[in-house]
């Protein structure tokens, strides 16, 4: 694997672990009722949430693009509802 590319998994990684922990902080520290109420701590939880998700696919997707094997093949009727929502994402 390239340098440059391990230094991609682990920004990923890294960014992953970020986010997690910061969350988990921010929710260790207030009740639920607290969370609903906080309109800041929710939705920073929420954004940093996605941006932990976000990293998790990017990953996948690196994954998939060096070693195909490993990932699952896409059907024909899967690829071709995936190719209509590229071409009109509003009936997606």
């Amino acid at each position: 694997m390239k340098i440059e590319r391990a230094g991609r998994y682990k920004d990923k990684l890294n960014l992953v672990s970020k986010r997690v922990e910061q969350v988990q902080g921010w929710l260790q520290q207030i009740s639920a009722e607290e969370f609903l109420e906080d309109d800041k701590t929710r939705l920073a939880s929420y954004k940093a949430f996605q941006e932990a998700v976000e990293a998790c696919l990017d990953l996948v997707a690196m994954i998939c693009a060096k070693t195909p094997e490993w990932c699952p093949k896409m059907t024909t009727a899967t690829w071709r509802l995936w190719e209509n929502c590229r071409k009109m994402p509003e009936f997606c």
